[in-house]
């Protein structure tokens, strides 16, 4: 069953005087097809494995922050996980709930903004992943996004930062896309301060270009 909603804890909110330049522009990315890359089968086997070894928790629900059209969600739907969706752009949604329509776990999609997290109603369950992946470059304010992840986590829950980050010896060109990427001194600091962790799950191209964390720290 999906479930898509558009709303807050103060009360339903309609898109046509929510929506910020931000959620306009990804539309048209959206619209156009723009694929992110993906977490593949494995990665997502090794990740459920580790979920249980550090929570003591089997792994029952994901919520993707920033989910796009959908095809993480699709991926642990496969695995008989239920899993949440927020994005604030509605092609990306509407493209999600095609592309999870044959899924037998729960699903909900939500439409909101990441930066006012804290007054988007989510619901969770014992076991609970939560995942950033590729978008903690695109938020304003880290700090606060990243406070709201943890106090909407339940006592157990893990969240998954997933970042390309930047090392100040390295000359980025364009082609690297340093505009999705934040410095790997920022991202160990936030999680220090945040979650009083930074347990590092996947580290790929270590000090190189495309350098990718991925961290996975417990509440």
């Amino acid at each position: 069953m999906i479930s898509t909603t558009t709303g807050a804890e103060e009360g339903t909110k309609k898109r046509e005087n929510a929506v910020s330049k931000d959620a306009q522009r990804w539309d048209a990315i959206f619209d156009i097809g723009t694929k992110y890359r993906d977490l593949n089968e494995v990665f997502i086997l090794q990740l459920i494995e580790e979920f249980k070894s550090l929570t003591g928790i089997k792994l029952a629900h994901l919520v993707d922050l920033g989910c796009g059209t959908g095809d993480t969600l699709a991926r642990f739907c496969k695995q008989d996980i239920g899993v949440t969706g927020i994005d604030f752009s509605a092609v990306a949604l509407k493209k999600a709930n095609l592309a999870l329509s044959s899924c037998d776990s729960d699903v909900f999609l939500i439409e909101a903004d990441l930066e006012n997290l804290d007054k988007v109603k989510i619901k969770t369950t014992v076991g609970t992943l939560w995942l950033c992946k590729f978008v903690l470059a695109f938020i304003k304010d880290k700090a606060k996004f990243l406070k709201n992840v943890r106090d909407k986590m339940n006592k157990g829950d893990a969240f998954l930062l997933m970042t390309p980050v930047l090392h100040d010896v390295i000359n980025y060109q364009k082609e690297d896309k340093p505009s999705i990427a934040i410095r790997v001194e920022e991202a160990d600091a936030l999680l220090l301060k945040i979650f009083g962790n930074r347990h590092i799950f996947s580290n790929e191209y270590q000090g190189e270009r495309g350098h990718t964390v991925s961290y996975l720290v417990k509440k």
